[in-house]
């Protein structure tokens, strides 16, 4: 009999499987789904999006006072909708720490005897850390550490975190085991443009510092692509900040720009991972904030694959886009390499086999 894995989503991923098969979008946000399928699993997927539940208005309370003391989502209405189906799953895996809660409630409530659960987490350390600054924070966290100890592993994204994670959380946490985010590298792919603009920044997390990007980019060219609040006073004349483009947009994005800049304030969270991995499948250089998260301290190499800047450093920025927009010889060596360390280890493929070997691990 084929093994059964469930995978927790918050929601969109219907509609992502549905650009996926039309060619239209990447796969990496299905994190890792397709590996188990491949492997033999039986593979379902849920996602908690709003929607009609007759016994939603009873818990809607509960949910929004727990997310209120912990500062997390608690979407426990779709869990225990999808009790039945949880409960003939050999392992769970909650793609947020959101979706993980309600699962540790109903383990610990004895419902789900017999279904591993692997919890993707990312930034737990800041909630803990709100947590103790506040009154009866301690206790909360306490009782989040209940919650916490009936996931069998938690997975992290990058060595900073899993390094943050274990030096916070001991005893009673699961232990943290990292699986380096990889994107649709059939998707993300080098093609020929001519160059519209010199810089090109993308995305949406609220570590992106383009605070420090606005101050060191000048009078060039530049295309931001987020749905963060930017201050039209701070933008220069010759930057661009739009919302969301589409998944084929965004491609040609990167294949347009001369040179692709994430900025990420220091914070231990590893952030950027996704944006600086599409750009360098595309082929693209990329300068990238060295932050105290960045995923992977060995194989990101300074002036080898990506060009490394100080975090939240305005000038070491500004130095570094003007060198590679002039240095044609250094931006093709970035160029060169960049899909390179793309294709070893840090494609979709590779983040869904790594997964399977922690849902796998004793």
């Amino acid at each position: 009999m084929k093994q059964r894995v469930v995978f927790l989503f918050r929601g969109g991923r219907e509609e992502l499987l549905a650009a996926i098969a039309r060619g239209e979008a990447p796969n990496e946000f299905l994190y890792g789904l397709p590996e188990f399928e491949k492997a033999g699993w039986e593979s379902l997927l849920i996602e908690a999006r709003p929607g009609f539940i007759w016994f939603k208005p009873f818990l809607h309370p509960f949910e929004k006072l727990f997310s209120r003391l912990f500062g997390l989502s608690f979407p426990v209405t779709f869990a225990i909708q999808s009790l039945c189906v949880l409960r003939k799953a050999d392992a769970i895996v909650a793609t947020t720490d959101g979706t993980g809660l309600p699962i540790m409630f109903l383990k610990k409530a004895g419902c789900l005897r017999n279904s591993r659960l692997v919890v993707i987490s990312q930034g737990l350390y800041r909630i803990a850390e709100g947590l103790e600054n506040q009154p009866g924070g301690k206790a909360r966290l306490r009782f989040l550490r209940t919650l916490f100890s009936q996931a069998e592993r938690v997975v992290v994204l990058g060595e900073g975190d899993a390094a943050v994670y274990n030096s916070r959380f001991g005893e009673g946490w699961p232990s943290a085991s990292v699986c380096w985010f990889g994107i649709d590298v059939n998707f993300w792919t080098p093609a020929p443009r001519e160059s519209r603009f010199d810089v090109l920044s993308v995305g949406s997390d609220t570590l992106r510092d383009y605070a420090t990007l606005l101050r060191a980019i000048g009078e060039r060219r530049c295309r931001i692509v987020t749905r963060l609040s930017i201050k039209a006073e701070t933008i220069p004349a010759q930057t661009t900040v739009d919302g969301d483009a589409s998944w084929p947009e965004l491609r040609e994005l990167y294949r347009s720009a001369r040179l692709v800049v994430i900025p990420i304030k220091n914070q231990p969270r590893d952030s950027g991972h996704s944006a600086t991995l599409q750009a360098m499948a595309c082929g693209r250089a990329v300068i990238l904030s060295a932050t105290k998260g960045l995923w992977d301290g060995s194989g990101l190499k300074h002036g080898e694959n990506i060009w490394l800047v100080p975090p939240e450093d305005d000038n070491a920025l500004a130095q570094a886009i003007s060198l590679l927009l002039t240095d044609t010889a250094m931006r093709t060596r970035l160029e060169g390499n960049a899909r390179t360390y793309v294709l070893n280890g840090h494609t979709s493929a590779d983040f869904g086999r790594s997964l399977l070997q922690v849902v796998n691990a004793d």
